[in-house]
């Protein structure tokens, strides 16, 4: 009886390593055909660099194709949570730029795109761990994976391209208020790697400035007036497109972890109905 209770413990530890060899295996299988993908994607990224310089745009538009096509094939082999910033941020840029191929500047507009998350993108080592953090509620995923999909990022850049051409009108003639529009250029041009917090805090941060010290002399310059009139407006949008982040992570967090906040929910209805 013992002896037959040792042999089923030992065959039972065999299978258990034998499983893990197994699932070893496979996530190496997986990783390296992420990794070939994530290559191909790169070096398509590169041809794009060589074409955004030359003159002809077919070649262009044709280079720009191929980067989004490799790089939606490598998205479509990550579930959401394991999806990096830098992929979704290079559809959008990609998905922009055939939208906008025939507009002035869309060649400088996505090169800097590219170029500011291209260290991120040649440098991201694939892992695929299961550990106490990915246990965890990811709430850091969560975000940069419902804000690369909204428009807060290109609306925080027409915020600062708006500011900065009424900086360069010459209408402004205050120190101070010079002095402030850089400052606030400065904080907002943090925006792309600002976390939830500061994102919102930085929104807030504009919103003060323009209300106390800003409109009002921005509104007393009617040579600007088409410019402020369309600041005005962005920053509006700006918020809306916030409150639409703040719900998106919410519904998000639900969906991921539906099961955890059934038993929350759960819990506190029983606890209300006491």
């Amino acid at each position: 009886m013992l002896y037959s209770l040792w042999r089923v413990r030992r065959l039972s530890r065999i299978q258990q390593k034998n499983n893990r060899m197994s699932d070893n295996q496979s996530v190496e299988f997986f990783l390296r055909f992420l990794r070939e993908k994530h290559q191909l994607f790169i070096s398509s990224i590169n041809e794009l660099f060589a074409n955004l310089v030359d003159e002809n745009k077919d070649s262009k538009k044709l280079a720009a194709e191929n980067s989004k096509e490799a790089a939606i094939v490598l998205k479509n082999n990550l579930s959401d949570q394991d999806v990096p910033g830098w992929l979704q941020q290079s559809i959008k840029s990609l998905e922009w730029y055939l939208r906008n191929l025939n507009t002035s500047g869309a060649n400088n507009n996505l090169l800097k795109r590219l170029i500011g998350i291209q260290s991120e993108m040649n440098n991201h080592q694939w892992k695929f761990e299961l550990s106490n953090d990915t246990l965890a509620f990811d709430f850091d995923s969560i975000y940069e994976k419902c804000k690369n999909e909204s428009k807060i990022d290109e609306l925080f850049e027409s915020i600062i391209t708006l500011l900065q051409k009424i900086i360069s009108s010459g209408e402004i003639d205050s120190i101070k208020t010079m002095s402030v529009l850089e400052k606030l250029i400065a904080t907002l041009k943090k925006h792309e790697k600002a976390s939830y917090f500061s994102i919102n805090s930085m929104y807030d941060f504009l919103l003060h400035l323009m209300k106390n010290v800003l409109w009002a002399q921005l509104e007393s310059l009617p040579v600007i007036g088409p410019i402020t009139k369309g600041l005005k407006k962005t920053i509006e949008e700006t918020g809306i497109e916030l409150e639409g982040l703040t719900a998106k992570m919410k519904s998000e967090m639900i969906i991921r972890y539906e099961t955890e906040f059934k038993l929350l929910e759960n819990g506190f209805n029983k606890q209300l109905n006491k």
